[in-house]
């Protein structure tokens, strides 16, 4: 399950790590893009009217299908697991006279989503990084969370890794048991440890040769806004008010 977890996490690096999936990059900037996403999420998760959520779920399948095959695979491969999850969270509602309500928060739950999947596969993690710096936030935040994420998807590699070894090595009787299953993961997570704060110190000893002086360096981005980018601007004032007259509706 841990293993799971840091791939989970680790899927945003995924394009970063192993240089981009193809090119092409998109030509609104990751600063005005995350903003309309998050203001989105937000929408959505405090809308009480399923219209809206249907809306925005139609809008973002349509920008899914401009997308390249290869991105909209790696999309709807994320979709299942939390989709599935939030229906059977919510299905006692269905048993107590509420069908809505699941298919309500399930839809939400998928445009969520969809919008983090696509904003993972339309920028790198360094593009997303370079968002707080432009707000501002200290570098060491900045490199803090960069680092961290980074390890993460070091240490899931690791981790599987390990674990494969250890299953190819272990006998069907022996894997059976529990207890046998359990001491196995143990000694995954303990290694995987070590490595952790092997490779924690010799970053920092890296680090301090290399002169680090704690700032976090980002590219000046252009200046002026392009169309997409002024139409994304355009389009946040409809959308609220768009909610505005669902909520209203729902009144």
């Amino acid at each position: 399950m841990t293993v799971k977890i840091m791939r989970l996490i680790g899927s945003l690096l995924q394009n970063d790590a192993d240089g981009g999936t193809g090119a092409g990059r998109p030509r609104i900037r990751a600063g005005l893009r995350l903003f309309l996403v998050l203001m989105i999420i937000v929408l959505c998760s405090l809308s009480r009217n399923a219209v809206f959520t249907a809306m925005m779920l139609m809008i973002s399948l349509l920008e899914l299908s401009f997308m390249r095959p290869i991105r909209i695979r790696a999309v709807l491969k994320r979709v299942p697991l939390p989709v599935l999850t939030a229906m059977a969270i919510c299905l006692p509602a269905v048993f107590m006279g509420h069908p809505g309500t699941m298919l309500t928060v399930s839809m939400k739950v998928l445009e969520c989503v969809l919008l983090l999947g696509m904003l993972g596969e339309q920028y790198s993690w360094k593009e997303l990084t370079e968002v707080p710096g432009a707000l501002h936030v200290p570098g060491i935040v900045i490199l803090t969370l960069d680092m961290t994420v980074r390890f993460l998807v070091i240490l899931g590699r690791i981790s599987s890794r390990l674990s494969e070894a250890v299953i190819l090595r272990s006998t069907a009787e022996k894997s059976r048991h529990w207890r046998k299953s359990a001491a196995a993961a143990g000694g995954v997570l303990g290694t995987t440890f070590l490595l952790s704060r092997r490779m924690a110190q010799e970053t920092g000893e890296a680090m301090e040769l290399r002169g680090f002086s704690g700032e976090y360096r980002r590219r000046r981005q252009k200046e002026r806004l392009t169309a997409a980018e002024w139409g994304i601007l355009l389009l946040v004032p409809a959308l609220i008010v768009f909610y505005c007259v669902c909520e209203r509706a729902v009144r």
